[in-house]
């Protein structure tokens, strides 16, 4: 956990950001660890979650697009957000944006 926390610092230095696949069945409790980390550390978290375990080339457009309108907004808002990247509608969409 020391190194995941060292590489999210260096990230926030940069300016950068996290990426969580969240899968079908929900995290893992690692991912709720990494996920309290990113709080503590300050950095963005870009959540996915989905309805397949496919990921397509329009998936990655998508959160690409989330990631270029968080660049383009100056990167100010440092709430997660949840990047929905399935197939269908999701049967549960959630909010864009959650505390951390």
């Amino acid at each position: 956990r020391f190194s995941f926390r060292f590489h999210q610092e260096e990230c926030k230095a940069a300016n950068g950001f996290m990426i969580q696949m969240e899968e079908q069945d929900g995290l893992g409790a690692g991912q709720e660890i990494e996920t309290a980390m990113a709080k503590e550390v300050g950095i963005k978290v870009f959540r996915t979650y989905t309805d397949t375990s496919n990921i397509s080339d329009h998936a990655i457009s998508t959160l690409s697009f989330s990631i270029f309108q968080w660049y383009q907004g100056a990167c100010a808002n440092m709430d997660l957000e949840n990047v929905y990247i399935g197939c269908d509608a999701p049967t549960n969409p959630r909010p864009f944006y959650e505390k951390l």
